[in-house]
């Protein structure tokens, strides 16, 4: 993978764990079950390591590739009806199974910085960082189970 698709997918990567953050903080705020929150704050303390490690990996390519970085975005999670075509803005409370397909998502694409960075130093990061949004993949089903079995 060339430098420059590297710098592409980390932007998109650190617009994720902004995402990320970001749902996990407002979910974990109105949660009311203790147990649920906790989680939560974890998930949204994790996202933001990774955002934090992320940057840095930008920051080492800014310097190869001499580009400006842009300021992060929140990303929209969207879907669409099937029979309209049309698409929405999910609410933040039908957010979790979208939440389990970013963190497949993240944890693919961490393997696949592990394996291909060009700076080395980074692949042991990028390796736990690949483990730990597999982590989080089961923490939502856990909570998920929770749930359904609580109501």
């Amino acid at each position: 993978m060339s430098t420059d698709s590297f710098y592409a997918r980390l932007l998109d990567q650190r617009n994720v764990e902004f995402t990320l953050f970001n749902v996990y903080l407002v979910k974990a705020k109105d949660e009311k079950d203790p147990i649920i929150k906790v989680i939560y704050e974890k998930l949204s303390n994790d996202s933001l390591s990774h955002l934090n490690l992320v940057e840095n990996a930008l920051k080492i390519l800014r310097v190869v590739e001499k580009k400006e970085i842009p300021s992060t975005t929140m990303l929209k999670i969207m879907e669409q009806d099937p029979l309209t075509m049309t698409k929405k803005e999910t609410d933040i409370d039908a957010v979790d199974s979208f939440l389990e397909e970013m963190e497949t998502a993240a944890a693919s694409y961490f393997h696949a910085l592990a394996d291909d960075f060009p700076d080395h130093k980074y692949v042991t990061f990028f390796e736990r960082m690949a483990e730990e949004e597999r982590e989080h993949q089961k923490l939502l089903k856990a909570i998920k189970s929770y749930k359904t079995a609580v109501h």
